[in-house]
């Protein structure tokens, strides 16, 4: 955790300081940029100004010698006059300039050159409007020798005065623009040289949040393949508890169920009941735990079927009603009348909830009665383009009691995994506590829910919904009538085994239902023996030595045609999620989880009766079209 949190320290700074640096940087370069642009304005327009003003200047003193010429050429005296007025005017105009000129900010050379410049103007405009007066007055005066000794070379030398102002302005323009680059190339490595400062920085503090996401990535992956290795030894344990436990569970829960089928006495038979009971009540739990840890990792499938819902309702009272006698509890069902006669869905995961809600009232109730309650309504689901014509139908169903109640503090967790309405060590019931949780998530899995109302010292009614699918024409229309069990006791049946207690539990089940069998003790017999002989049915375990039951089924598969081989099941203690489907996946055509029940052995058998028949029919339509 320590490391954690030094690692984002690190990261956290060093992303703020790059993050720091490159705002530093922005601003800087913006107020370098800045202070350029108003240098370079401030500069070229001083320049601009001292420039025109330096042009005002040449301009007025080259036009007032153009007026002197004016006058001095021309006879007419209104003409002359004109220009005198314009000549005046210039003069005017010329002072206007110097002065706007001289409060402008100049250089050293600026003031040099005009303090040069300005007695130059001053004495060629003492000449010039002398000789403006003489013309004007048209005194005698020798004027072209006035003009060549005093008024040209004068005007000349003002001229190249005012020439070399605008020269001056013109270079301090140059002057400023090489300022400009100077500054604008400082601003440049600056921002160059902070700019590699934060690539650098950038990429150390990239190579070092790399470094850590590596580890960190390793550190995760390492988590990863430890809750894998951990979650695959769960499986592990899972499947090896689950067989060691069914294998031996197998021989308890059959035999005391035989057993109770011979002459016994009162107490004899009492003591079987036990043991059936506690064999069973075992493998209840053994189921749940399995069923809970299939939910939780989302591999818990549904197997729809369709099925009788009033003699599930009717054999879930039976079996609640010897229980409810011995308490001396009322036992009361409500039946809605316009329920359907059959439905589709899970008839186990049905049966297996509302057994735990009859038991569980049974249980907590001491006096009074259970009512059982089922109203039924039909469902409107959006259209289905793959089934058009699906109906479904939501069962509602109640199991209400007038036992102690639970408080509301103890309601709260009712449904939550491993957690009981009372965990106090004097409690006077059992449990693991995954029942409701499972129940519940059961309902879930069927499109419904499971809740709960109670009040203390009145009672407790819990409510299920779920949703099933109606049996259509269709499915009437599919129904395959088989032939009764009795009409086939001449089959011939192979089972593998291995442990000889399930070797004598399989025996005698068969042989109450009519049927004498082989046995050998591992897969690599069973192939041997399907090859010397002709089976209908193969009963093949799983886990054996020599060859497991997987690959025998692959061998037996190999050696015979579809069309003559026999129809093997799978007869096995690995009853996790996926073990039906490895069995399937290896050849084989059902799958039986120990311990095994005779009327669930009986429905595996008819499975083989409608299997078989539909092989003779295809075989028959080969022949009849001469397909080889």
């Amino acid at each position: 955790m320590n490391n954690l949190v030094s690692n984002k320290y690190i990261i956290t700074v060093g992303f703020s300081v790059v993050l720091l640096l490159l705002l530093v940087i922005t601003i800087t370069g913006l107020a370098r940029m800045h202070v350029l642009k108003t240098h370079v304005n401030q500069i070229v327009q001083e320049n601009n100004v001292k420039t025109e003003l330096a042009y005002n200047m040449l301009n007025a003193a080259r036009e007032r010698v153009v007026a002197l010429q004016i006058m001095y050429l021309t006879d007419d005296p209104f003409i002359r006059e004109d220009a005198y007025v314009r000549f005046n005017s210039l003069a005017s105009d010329f002072m206007q300039a110097r002065s706007e000129l001289l409060h402008m900010p100049l250089s050293n050379s600026e003031h040099a050159l005009i303090n040069y410049t300005f007695p130059l103007t001053r004495e060629a405009s003492i000449k010039q409007q002398e000789f403006a007066e003489f013309l004007i007055d048209e005194q005698d005066v020798d004027i072209q020798t006035l003009m060549n000794q005093y008024i040209i070379p004068v005007q000349q030398a003002v001229r190249e005065s005012l020439s070399k102002l605008v020269k001056l302005q013109q270079k301090s323009s140059h002057q400023a623009f090489t300022e400009t680059m100077k500054i604008h190339n400082e601003g440049y490595i600056l921002m160059l040289m902070s700019g590699i400062l934060g690539i650098l920085l950038g990429l150390g503090i990239a190579f070092i949040v790399f470094r850590h996401i590596t580890r960190a990535e390793a550190q995760l992956l390492e988590a990863k393949n430890a809750a894998e290795t951990a979650n695959m030894a769960k499986s592990d344990f899972l499947a090896n508890i689950s067989h060691e436990l069914r294998t031996p569970l197998n021989a308890v829960v059959n035999m005391s169920h035989l057993l109770m089928d011979t002459k016994l006495t009162v107490e004899q038979k009492e003591l079987v009941t036990t043991v059936s009971q506690s064999g069973d009540e075992f493998l209840h739990l053994i189921d749940s735990i399995l069923d809970f840890s299939k939910i939780e990792a989302g591999k818990l499938v549904l197997q729809p079927k369709i099925f009788k819902l009033r003699t599930l309702i009717d054999d879930l009272m039976d079996d609640t009603r010897n229980k409810a006698k011995s308490k001396h509890l009322n036992l009361t069902l409500l039946y809605d009348d316009q329920a359907p006669e059959r439905i589709i869905g899970d008839m186990e995961r049905l049966h297996q909830i509302l057994t735990h809600l009859l038991d569980n009232a049974v249980k907590f109730t001491e006096q009074g009665e259970i009512l059982l309650s089922l109203t039924t309504r039909s469902v409107k689901e959006k259209p289905n383009v793959l089934k058009p014509n699906k109906q479904q139908i939501e069962l509602y169903i109640t199991v209400k009691d007038t036992g102690a109640g639970i408080p509301v503090e103890r309601r709260e967790r009712l449904f939550q995994p491993f957690t009981q309405a009372d965990t106090s060590s004097t409690r006077r019931h059992g449990g693991t506590g995954i029942g409701l949780a499972l129940c519940k998530q059961l309902c879930q899995l069927m499109g419904g829910t499971l809740w709960v109302e109670s009040e203390v010292h009145y009672g407790t009614t819990f409510h299920l919904t779920v949703i099933l699918d109606m049996v259509t024409d269709k499915h009437k229309a599919n129904t395959t009538h088989t032939a009764p069990l009795s009409s086939l006791t001449n089959l011939r049946i192979l089972l593998v085994e291995d442990n000889q207690t399930n070797q004598k539990v399989a025996q005698l089940i068969l042989r109450k239902l009519g049927y004498e069998i082989d046995i050998v003790s591992n897969g690599l017999e069973g192939v041997e023996a399907v090859n010397q002989h002709l089976y209908d049915i193969v009963l093949m375990d799983i886990q054996m030595p020599e060859l497991d039951g997987l690959e025998a089924t692959r061998k037996i598969l190999d050696n015979w045609p579809i069309g003559q081989r026999p129809y093997i099941i799978a007869m096995t203690a690995h009853a996790l999620q996926g073990d039906r489907e490895k069995c399937l996946a290896a050849g084989m055509d059902d799958y039986i989880a120990k311990p095994v029940k005779l009327e669930e052995l009986e429905a595996a058998i008819r499975r083989w009766q409608e299997w078989s028949m539909h092989r003779e029919m295809k075989t028959q339509i080969r022949q009849e079209i001469h397909i080889p």
